[in-house]
């Protein structure tokens, strides 16, 4: 009886490893793991980031792509069947961009004023100053708005004008 169960216990749990996709990511040229690979299903349903090693696990959904990216390395699609194993290395290309050229500057470049929308605003806003002046002008005239939120629980009339109220005549007006 107990080799039975011990038995079943087995199978079930190889069913359940079989549902989850194990392995690493390294790189194709040195061998060596690519550390927080990023693995994702082509419609986005899973996604998963990989270990500091390399190692990865995923659920297994058979017929889609999985893609398998990390910084510096060309992104690659494996398409997931029944046939495909549990355990898998997977091996990524570098990707080889070169750049053309690269300056080091010791000191921070002198700030211009050229072609800054900023420096010019602040010019026409000068130049208009004597124009716009308020005391350039007869009259004037200007629209304030002013909102006030005032939250107090448990209040009436009655309390804000005993000793609550005494010099907040406007308090009661708005009760």
């Amino acid at each position: 009886m107990r080799k039975a169960f011990v038995l079943l216990l087995l199978i079930f749990s190889l069913a359940i490893d079989a549902q989850t996709i194990r392995g690493v990511v390294v790189d194709e040229e040195t061998g060596d793991s690519i550390p927080h690979p990023g693995l994702q299903y082509k419609k986005g349903k899973v996604v998963v980031s990989g270990g500091s090693d390399g190692s990865f696990s995923i659920p297994r959904l058979n017929d889609e792509y999985l893609t398998v990216s990390a910084v510096g390395y060309k992104t690659l699609q494996i398409l997931i069947g029944p046939n495909t194993p549990a355990r898998m290395r997977i091996t990524l290309k570098p990707d080889t961009k070169r750049l053309k050229e690269v300056t080091v500057r010791g000191k921070k470049g002198k700030y211009s004023r050229k072609n800054n929308p900023a420096v010019e605003l602040m010019k026409r806003v000068i130049a208009a100053k004597k124009r716009n002046d308020l005391e350039n002008h007869d009259y004037y005239r200007y629209d304030k708005y002013q909102k006030l939120t005032l939250a107090v629980n448990d209040i009436t009339p009655a309390e804000v004008e005993k000793e609550k109220g005494k010099n907040r005549q406007w308090l009661v007006n708005q009760i």
